[in-house]
């Protein structure tokens, strides 16, 4: 053998040596002359192990251990042969490639390409060489591929989305104007993919009438949204969610549909772009059917609040001339005690329906936020005392034990004493009216740190379990018979919990349940609820001096029931009045009489009471005068018209006569303040 031959053949054992692919070489008679190094590998065994052993004894060194079908997905590995099954039978069929299961030398599974190519010379067959390619990995990946594929189909063909996918004719650098790529969007996008949804959308029975439709199909540049997205669509790097187009399907009918865009970036152009389309039409008109919906509750809020303010005046106004008239009874009280008991009776029923009046009110100006809290400091004790001088009446009528126990020393709270006194009147006239006659209530104030409690206990009907988690929501009412003899509108416990956490307090209820009593526990905390010392009382009202004389007093009043009571009550106080029932009389007594005190009704015939003020201030020159609105109208947007106009004080019907009296006699008070 030459140098040349054997340099040969030695750069082919090396190149054998070191491929990737297994080799083992066999003589004619079918024994191991050659292993490279991955068959050794592969084997777990070295040439010389094997060396001169026959071609099955080599195969069923891969064959050892195998366990089963190769951990491929989708079962593969099932119906493999052995390796020695395929050797054998490749060399009984000459030169043939066939895949077989193997085990590999550290116990793994292995799918191997077999080959076995016969070697002749001059003289005939001389042996053969056995290739094992390993294929397992490339095995793996395909099956990997196929299943990712299916998913992907079964995804895209069962969604209740439409999806497309558009090609461009070429690659479009992303670095061009927008207008020239709004221009190559609808010039070479063309749809090459697309599930049965989208073309359903499109009116077409099948996706594959969907392939090779243009853009302009899909975003007709004739909408200039469309044309609008698609720079959104650029500006925004090619993700553009939620975009929503509406369009005339081809019945003429108009839909809705929502858009998502992505494009596909390559090397720095847009090659392609994925999209989603989905109907929403659906879902529009149901969005505009529940918006005309709310519009409706909305203007049925605003009517429930105009009919709530109305009923209020209507009820006022015949309670105005009823109050008076039991003011007029006290001060010409006789000696008959039948005429005490009726004239107590009369004045505290029609307390109670002012106080039905103004808590059904109050309800809707919390829901809407319109009341407005005026803190001052306040002793704890005169707040309870108001509380219960308003609730006396129907205490005592139903014969029942009071007793009140407050802290020894003042604790003088930074809350609004009209809306914190309304609280506990709330709680005791509850206690009153579900306790039966000569019953208990119990009031107890004590200091917790930075906290005041106030408990109210009776022992009255109690409230069932399965209301008691309910107690403080509007219009709740226990099925009681006394309950329900008692009446009320179940708001005044509403009423008491928004009161008390718009001061930054809470309220509990406890009841054992029904004939068990019950106990409510209001705690104000610090924030809000400012310990405070001894303050001194309010000052007087610099405005309007203190009077000890008769004034002149003008009342403008269209309900002469209500005029001519509060006229003969002033009377008797010992002022001279005056008595009108319209605007235009007003105006024309007030220029010949300059009244100093006008007690002004706002719903007058002809010229409103606004308008009143207004003239009186400006064209009589009444501005020293005190102006006193005393109307039915009580919200904010009234209260609001009367500051506007002048009036100093607005008074909701009926003015309790101790308010009207101190206000007469100039003294400034917080009683007299303006309320909510």
């Amino acid at each position: 053998m030459t140098r040349v031959d054997l340099a040969e053949q030695r750069w082919r054992q090396a190149a054998v040596a070191n491929l990737a692919d297994a080799v083992i070489a066999l003589d004619a008679g079918g024994r191991v002359t050659f292993m490279n190094r991955a068959a050794e590998a592969l084997t777990g065994k070295d040439l010389e192990d094997v060396r001169g052993r026959p071609l099955a004894e080599a195969a069923a060194l891969l064959d050892e251990g195998t366990r089963g079908p190769l951990d491929l997905p989708a079962g593969g590995g099932q119906g493999y042969d052995s390796v020695a099954a395929v050797a054998a039978a490749a060399a009984a069929d000459g030169s043939v490639t066939q895949r077989a299961l193997c085990a590999d030398a550290r116990g793994g599974e292995r799918l191997l390409d077999i080959t076995l190519i016969p070697v002749r010379d001059d003289d005939g067959p001389c042996g053969s060489v056995l290739v094992l390619r390993d294929v397992t990995a490339q095995v793996r990946t395909e099956r990997a591929l196929r299943d990712s594929e299916e998913r992907y189909r079964a995804f895209v063909e069962q969604s209740s989305e439409g999806i497309w996918r558009a090609e461009l004719a070429r690659p479009m650098p992303i670095d061009f104007p927008e207008d020239e790529q709004i221009e190559i969007f609808y010039r070479d996008g063309v749809v090459a993919e697309s599930n049965l949804v989208m073309a359903q959308i499109h009116g077409l029975p099948s996706p594959s009438e969907m392939i090779g439709t243009r853009l302009e199909h899909l975003l007709p540049r004739s909408d200039a949204r469309h044309v609008e997205h698609l720079r959104t669509f650029i500006r925004s790097g090619y993700q553009l969610s939620g975009a929503e187009w509406q369009g005339n399907d081809r019945d003429g009918t108009l839909r809705h549909f929502l858009n998502h865009l992505t494009g596909v970036v390559e090397n720095g152009c847009l090659v392609r772009i994925w999209g989603t389309q989905v109907d929403i039409t659906s879902h529009k008109r149901l969005e505009e059917e529940l918006r005309q919906r709310a519009e409706e509750l909305l203007a049925a809020d605003r009517r429930k609040d105009q009919f709530l303010a109305m009923m209020a005046h209507e009820l006022r106004n015949p309670l105005a001339p009823i109050r008076n008239a039991v003011e007029l009874m006290r001060q010409v009280e006789t000696a008959d005690a039948s005429f005490h008991a009726s004239r107590a009776m009369v004045e505290r029923q029609v307390k109670n329906l002012a106080r039905l009046v103004d808590d059904l009110l109050d309800v809707s100006r919390i829901t809407h936020g319109n009341i407005r809290l005026r803190k001052e400091a306040i002793d704890l004790r005169t707040i309870v005392e108001r509380a219960v001088e308003a609730t006396r009446p129907l205490i005592e009528a139903r014969g029942h034990d009071l007793v009140v126990e407050l802290p020894p020393s003042p604790v003088r709270l930074e809350v609004d004493p009209t809306r914190m006194e309304q609280v506990f009147a709330n709680l005791l006239d509850n206690a009153a009216k579900y306790t039966m006659p000569e019953g208990r209530i119990r009031l107890t104030a004590v200091r917790a740190g930075a906290e005041v409690v106030v408990r109210v206990r009776d022992t009255g009907i109690g409230v069932p379990a399965d209301v008691l988690g309910r107690v403080f929501e509007p219009f709740v009412q226990s099925d009681g018979s006394l309950a329900r003899s008692e009446g009320g509108l179940g708001i005044g416990l509403t009423l008491v919990r928004s009161l008390v956490e718009m001061h930054g307090g809470s309220v509990e209820a406890h009841s054992a349940g029904l004939g068990q009593g019950s106990e409510f526990v209001v705690r104000l905390p610090g924030r809000g609820f400012e310990l405070v010392g001894e303050g001194p009382a309010g000052p007087a009202d610099p405005r309007f001096p203190a009077r000890a004389r008769s004034i002149r007093v003008l009342v403008v009043e269209d309900n002469v029931d209500a005029a001519e009571s509060l006229a003969t009550l002033l009377r008797l106080w010992n002022h001279r009045v005056s008595v009108v029932h319209d605007g235009a009389a007003a105006i024309e007594v007030a220029r010949s009489e300059r009244p100093e005190v006008i007690l002004l009704d706002i719903g007058l015939p002809g010229l409103d009471g606004y308008q009143v003020a207004r003239q009186l201030r400006e064209e009589v020159g009444l501005r020293g005068a005190l102006m006193v609105a005393m109307t039915g109208y009580g919200q904010p947007e009234d209260r609001r018209r009367s500051q506007e106009a002048g009036i100093h004080y607005h008074f909701v019907k009926p003015v309790e006569p101790v308010v009207l009296r101190s206000l007469l006699s100039g003294r400034h008070d917080s009683a007299l303040e303006d309320r909510d």
